[in-house]
């Protein structure tokens, strides 16, 4: 099969990122499932498989798909990567449905009982939170939910997608790591840039009518907000430490040659790879380097060479900046 087209990939990638059943999320709330009866939580959790289910028989259809189902380099490199063989979502997803479904209500039933101990603790100026949508995003019981939408298989989903997307940016961006290599020159005008904003934005907000009047706009209704001072005087502290950090190791690319393609394909499976396994995963990364349509190959050697760049440029720039933050926290600047 020859490379899918932009067009496609793009719909892939769409057809991907709404595989959950994102539009369920404000139906589960946590008085669903502690209740003594189950049916409500269960059909809420039947609902989302079936839209899950659904959305898995379109993908298996998919162009990008079919493409990836027919190369042996993306059954080799998902099989070194998850130590299993590959399979379908839609295979995934009936094999342990059932299972899924029984798993899935008895972590909402915890996660439920958590958040209802909080709130029991609460202070009242908190308790009003609770009456907006999306209050449970960042909870554990919001983990629990964005589990449950995004069914069975939506590990699988994810790594799916993040390769889609990164072959997508190699294959029909030629410039991208042209593009890096020139934001990377301009760090230090960029950062200087940031300072000058945030230092703009805590006088507006200290400014004593603005400032109240931002608060009063706050989706929680109550007088703090995200843009609190002392927050913007610790990003300010950031980004100042950030300016006489090696920033320039933030960017992955910076010359242009024959390889910088690859590189910047490396990078993007090397990062997804850190997010998905928490592990570089090279040789899983040169395996997909063998697809069809990669102008040059490199071999596990050089993959595995360039991680440990990746991940020592990161390190790097994490220790100075940290370094530079206690410092300045110690003299009080």
């Amino acid at each position: 099969m020859t490379v899918p087209n932009k067009n496609e990939f793009d719909q892939c990638i769409a057809r991907l990122k709404g595989a959950a059943a994102e539009h369920m999320f404000d139906e589960f709330k946590p008085k669903v499932f502690l209740s003594t009866d189950e049916s409500a939580a269960l059909d809420l959790l039947q609902r989302a498989d079936e839209f899950v289910k659904q959305q898995y028989r379109l993908l298996d259809e998919d162009p990008v798909m079919k493409w990836l189902g027919s190369q042996d380099a993306f059954d080799r490199a998902y099989a070194r990567a998850f130590s299993i063989r590959r399979r379908k979502a839609n295979e995934n997803a009936t094999a342990i449905q059932g299972d899924f479904r029984t798993r899935m209500l008895h972590r909402l039933r915890e996660a439920a009982a958590m958040e209802d101990a909080a709130k029991q603790t609460a202070r009242e100026e908190d308790l009003m939170g609770y009456q907006f949508p999306g209050i449970y995003e960042h909870t554990r019981f919001g983990l629990r939910v964005r589990q449950a939408i995004g069914g069975p298989a939506k590990f699988y989903i994810e790594f799916v997608c993040g390769i889609s997307a990164a072959l997508a940016e190699y294959y029909f961006d030629p410039n991208a790591a042209k593009e890096i290599a020139t934001r990377k020159k301009r760090v230090d005008a960029v950062i200087a840039e940031s300072l000058s904003a945030l230092r703009t934005l805590k006088l507006t907000l200290g400014d004593e009518f603005l400032g109240e009047a931002i608060s009063a706009l706050n989706y929680k209704g109550r007088p703090r907000t995200d843009f609190q001072l002392h927050q913007i005087d610790r990003q300010i502290e950031l980004f100042s430490n950030l300016a006489r950090a090696p920033a320039e190791l933030a960017y992955p690319i910076a010359r242009i040659d024959g390889t910088s393609r690859e590189r910047l394909l490396v990078f993007r499976l090397y990062n997804l790879n850190r997010v998905q396994f928490r592990a570089n995963k090279s040789e899983a990364i040169a395996l997909l380097l063998q697809l069809e349509g990669i102008e040059a190959p490199m071999d596990g050697r050089t993959v595995e060479r360039l991680c440990a760049k990746f991940r020592e440029d990161s390190r790097q720039l994490f220790n100075q900046t940290r370094a530079l933050s206690v410092t300045s926290q110690i003299s009080g600047k």
